[in-house]
C-alpha cells in the first residue's frame, strides 16, 4: 500500500492518493481523496434505553485537532 496522509480544521484526516502496489502488475490506484468527517462509536451499556446512545467522535471531539504525530 501506498499512501499520503493530511489534515483539515474542517475535516480532519484526509489521505491523499491511494494505491495498492502489486508486484506484478505495479502501482494500482484505487482512491484519490478519502476524508473522516464523522465516526459513530458505539459506547455504553448495551441495554435499553442506552444502546441507541452513540458518541460522534469525529464531530464532537474533532478527529484533526487531537490528532498526534507517530513519529518521535
Amino acid at each position: 500500500w501506498n499512501f499520503r496522509i493530511g489534515f483539515t480544521p474542517r475535516e480532519g484526516l484526509v489521505i491523499y492518493s491511494v494505491a495498492y502496489i502489486d508486484g506484478s502488475r505495479g502501482r494500482r490506484s484505487v482512491a484519490h481523496r478519502l476524508s473522516f468527517v464523522e465516526m459513530v462509536v458505539p459506547y455504553g451499556d448495551p441495554n435499553d434505553p442506552h444502546y441507541r446512545k452513540n458518541a460522534f467522535d469525529a464531530g464532537e471531539d474533532g478527529l484533526g485537532k487531537n490528532a498526534h504525530s507517530l513519529k518521535k
